[in-house]
């Protein structure tokens, strides 16, 4: 990549049209099916407005001398497909870390400490797998094939959840969701690596604020996804436990153990078969950034390092 010339231009349209489309995408996420209907005409026009502001944002930042969003990077295979990948790695990590308490406290009755102080397992086989994966990236120079193998892990990890979390004791859901951190802490240095490797020396600040863009659009458009998944599920049921869902929501744990038996067992029914879906759709985020990371090219980091 060539050095930058002449001063540096904030690109504050750039910044502004992105900032009105991503919101605009956002809000269109998370009021389907519960502030306007999928089919309404503001739901249309909210879609119809991102759309557009994305397309206007696009034919900017390709002309703007520093853009916000540089487009010029993502013509290069390497960074768009790792961008990507890091996309879905956001939108899993930030959704099952925000809706995972919130099944917890509803499916299993735990306070909002005990649901949160359990987050901390899968913080740390995050944190202790992406600090082994980088040193095995150090030692080996072989950058492609982890987050093929950490992505594919938290999709089946996640699948698994999908399909025992009914079934499973409490002990099961942590240890699978364990292995779901352990598999996302697999995606990130790689990835940085492989981004910084294709944008060159000179480039390398441009290209990892790529990654961090990435990540925060995949998070937030990946919790408004399984947001709307889940109180589109809620919402289609006629039987009353949808007020039910909503009440137990509103209330927490303290409403839950105010309840009888009889409705904190329709309550854990209706909450297992919702949060099934949010699992599945958190595992298609997942399944995906593993199909895409199997197409990100080569790069010997051992030969750029002696180039």
């Amino acid at each position: 990549m060539a050095r930058r010339e002449g001063a540096f231009r904030p690109d504050a349209v750039g910044a502004l049209l992105f900032c009105v489309a991503t919101a605009t995408l956002l809000f269109a996420l998370t009021s389907g099916g519960h502030r306007f209907a999928w089919a309404s005409w503001p739901m249309l026009a909210l879609v119809a407005g991102a759309v557009i502001g994305f397309a206007i944002l696009l034919r900017w930042e390709q002309h703007h001398h520093d853009p916000v969003i540089p487009i010029h990077f993502l013509k290069v295979p390497a960074i768009a497909r790792s961008d990507a990948v890091v996309l879905c790695f956001g939108a899993a990590m930030f959704s099952g870390i925000l809706y995972m308490p919130l099944y917890l406290q509803l499916g299993r009755g735990m306070g909002i400490g005990a649901s949160g102080a359990l987050l901390l397992p899968i913080t740390l086989a995050q944190v202790t797998s992406a600090a082994i994966v980088g040193r095995l990236v150090s030692h080996t120079g072989r950058v492609n094939i982890f987050p093929k193998i950490g992505l594919t892990l938290a999709s089946v990890a996640l699948l698994g959840l999908a399909v025992f979390a009914t079934s499973s004791s409490t002990a099961a859901i942590m240890a699978l969701t364990v292995l779901v951190g352990a598999g996302l802490g697999m995606v990130m240095p790689p990835t940085q690596v492989t981004v910084q490797l294709a944008a060159g020396r000179n480039a390398l600040g441009v290209a990892t604020a790529t990654i961090s863009l990435s990540r925060a659009i995949g998070g937030a458009i990946g919790v408004a996804i399984v947001g709307a998944t889940l109180f589109a599920q809620i919402d289609r049921s006629a039987d009353g436990s949808s007020a039910l869902l909503h009440h137990a929501i509103e209330g927490g744990s303290a409403y839950i153990r105010a309840m009888s038996a009889e409705a904190r067992a329709e309550l854990v029914a209706r909450v297992d078969a919702v949060f099934r879906i949010a699992f599945f759709v958190i595992a298609a985020f997942t399944a995906t950034g593993a199909v895409i990371a199997t197409t990100i090219p080569k790069l010997d980091w051992n030969e750029t390092r002696t180039g």
